[in-house]
């Protein structure tokens, strides 16, 4: 329990959902936040919708949130990327062809 406490960095809150965030050793022997890989392992919102990293790679339905982020390709610059608390780094995608049906896992 002290472990965790010691390398517990923050807690994220999204679309009433909550995200643990610690700090590991990366390669180079640094501390660093360790986000969820939802690329790897997938979680939704209880509507269905995907949650993202704005660091994730942008799928097929990426569109520019401004002339800014056209030169983007990441989530992050994404127009469906909704933040509900910027600048975390955990959002929801909001396009309806991403949703999944609810009641599938």
């Amino acid at each position: 329990m002290d472990n965790e406490k010691k390398n517990l960095y923050k807690v994220t809150r999204v679309a009433g959902h909550e995200f643990r965030i610690y700090l590991e050793r990366d390669e180079l022997g640094d501390m660093t936040p360790n986000y969820p890989d939802f690329e790897e392992n997938p979680e939704y919102t209880d509507e269905g919708r995907p949650f993202l990293r704005v660091v994730d790679e942008g799928c097929e339905r990426w569109q520019p949130l401004n002339e800014e982020s056209e030169r983007m390709e990441g989530c992050g610059g994404c127009k469906w990327l909704y933040l509900e608390h910027p600048p975390d780094a955990i959002g929801v995608c909001m396009n309806d062809e991403r949703k999944r049906e609810s009641n599938t896992k």
